[in-house]
């Protein structure tokens, strides 16, 4: 079960943009998180935060007790906004993107 959504159940005008978007796959026990984008001009607005802050609250709506996302090694602004968050870097995926770069699996708890 995948599913899309776009800003926080907001309803946009013609010509407005959504601060981002995410995608995300609902596993047994998990969600796992495949897509997390803000746009450029909404960064560092909380925008990132709240995105964030409906999948967590999805998670506990559908009783799964754990995100996962998966982070390039190189995007160390994420790997730091993720640890902010409470993610756990739990484990590195060996030559996991395109670029044969490893790839860090976080991890959170969510209760």
């Amino acid at each position: 079960n995948i599913r899309m959504h776009f800003t926080r159940d907001t309803v946009l005008e013609p010509g407005e943009k959504p601060d981002g978007f995410y995608i995300i796959k609902s596993l047994e026990s998990a969600v796992m998180i495949l897509k997390l984008c803000v746009h450029p001009l909404r960064r560092c607005t909380g925008a990132g935060s709240n995105l964030l802050h409906d999948i967590e609250q999805y998670a506990l709506d559908t009783n799964r007790k754990l995100i996962v996302i998966n982070v390039h090694e190189m995007n160390l602004c994420t790997i730091y906004w993720l640890q902010t968050h409470g993610y756990k870097a739990v484990r590195i995926d060996k030559e996991l993107y395109p670029d044969g770069r490893d790839g860090y699996a976080f991890y959170k708890e969510i209760t």
